[in-house]
């Protein structure tokens, strides 16, 4: 049914996505506003621009006329007048991405009220992200920060990706009481993991590419945590205190990492372990489970309440 409309729909250079469950105007932002205007008796609730044309006008001011605008992603690079977004009163799900070298977006994030989920790359103009109310999800690629303190200020984050950043410790993500969904990917200058040592509410944790871990006892006493996924962090010790995890179902350790324990048989004795697959296991525990795992989601969107964009 979906491809006999997207033909229907062809002419007016719309389509049905599923993965965000609207029809979708997408192309150059001339391209889109062009379309636009073309599709004016109908109330417009996703647009993806994909960049400038060439020698064409690069200006989005016309965005804040989609007043029914619900979902909306950028190739910022080249673009000019993004602030226009400021005026959509009904945005819910942004995505600014392809962010040129030290490009400035005078927009303020914090005024998108109805703003749920927010996946960007960092801009000179970025911070007022973190003076949302409402971000309840959020991708952060090249944060250059140090310091988390400003995490702390988004209460409501369910959902939490950082990649390619600047920070040295994430002492903030222990504040964030309803997160249950964290990535910390390609984050080479962290070292102080503190934030996750005991978290309440996170079920799944994926960390990625990051080379001064060291060590699984930051893990310890997480009461919810399901899901545990570890790539390319070097050699881990403190493997042990896994079984301080009482909930943990899939255990998914390897690439360029390798975890040390002088006994594995302790994961056997973990009664929801569901999947096991960890590079430096014993060989007797790793056809152990072999034998008994189960099929797993390793990304688990579940987790984070909402379906993503595509």
């Amino acid at each position: 049914m979906s491809a006999i409309v997207n033909l229907l729909l062809r002419p007016l250079g719309m389509s049905w996505q599923q993965e965000i469950e609207r029809f979708l105007i997408k192309g150059t932002v001339d391209q889109v506003r062009k379309r636009v205007g073309g599709a004016r008796l109908m109330p417009i609730r996703a647009v993806e621009i994909t960049g400038p044309s060439p020698a064409g006008d690069r200006s989005c001011a016309f965005l804040a006329e989609l007043t029914d605008l619900e979902y909306l992603r950028l190739h910022a690079a080249e673009l000019s007048d993004i602030e226009a977004i400021q005026a959509l009163p009904r945005l819910t799900q942004l995505s600014i991405t392809r962010v040129a070298k030290r490009q400035s977006i005078a927009v303020d994030l914090a005024a998108l009220t109805t703003l749920a989920r927010l996946d960007t790359e960092w801009f000179v103009g970025a911070v007022s992200l973190f003076g949302s109310v409402s971000i309840s999800d959020l991708c952060l690629t090249k944060d250059p920060q140090p310091t988390s303190d400003a995490l702390a200020r988004l209460s409501r984050l369910r959902s939490l990706r950082l990649a390619a950043g600047g920070l040295r410790e994430v002492r903030a993500v222990g504040q964030l009481r309803e997160l249950t969904w964290l990535a910390l990917l390609n984050m080479r200058r962290l070292e102080d993991f503190g934030g996750l040592r005991g978290h309440p509410s996170l079920s799944y944790v994926w960390l990625e590419g990051c080379p001064k871990l060291n060590t699984l006892e930051i893990l310890a006493d997480m009461s919810s945590l399901e899901t545990l996924r570890i790539l390319d962090c070097g050699d881990l010790t403190g493997v042990e205190a896994l079984g301080r995890l009482p909930h943990l179902r899939h255990l998914h350790i390897h690439g360029l990492t390798r975890a040390v324990a002088h006994d594995w048989a302790f994961l056997r004795a973990m009664p929801k372990l569901e999947s096991v697959v960890v590079k430096g296991m014993a060989k007797a525990e790793s056809e152990y489970w072999q034998a008994r795992n189960r099929g797993y989601d390793l990304l688990r969107g579940d987790l984070r309440g909402r379906k993503r964009g595509p």
